[in-house]
């Protein structure tokens, strides 16, 4: 989880500016985890001046694996690049046939 220091919406828009490949990462690799823990939610960052939590959930999983991949190529993390392809073939798979626990066979 990112902790950020922003104090309002404002200062997060900016520091998100400054951050957003470290954001990025932070996201791909909790989703991952969330993925592999089987779970439906996870807390991707903090404000904790605000206790307002960045959240992703499980309908958002591919999309946002989808567009942060980026980053990880950008900073040349392959083993994590191959994890979120991996996963994103697996969910593309689940959205076709509409069942979750096939997906979860193919990991353990």
């Amino acid at each position: 989880m990112l902790k950020f220091n922003a104090k309002d919406y404002n200062e997060l828009e900016e520091e998100l500016k400054i951050r957003h490949v470290e954001f990025s990462i932070t996201i791909l690799k909790s989703i991952i985890n969330a993925l592999e823990a089987d779970m439906d939610t996870v807390v991707i960052g903090l404000m904790p001046s605000t206790g307002i939590e960045i959240r992703g959930s499980r309908e958002n999983y591919i999309d946002a694996l989808t567009l942060n991949l980026y980053a990880a190529k950008e900073e040349e993390e392959y083993e994590l690049c191959a994890k979120v392809e991996k996963w994103i073939k697996i969910l593309e798979s689940e959205d076709r046939l509409g069942d979750t626990s096939l997906a979860f066979q193919h990991c353990k």
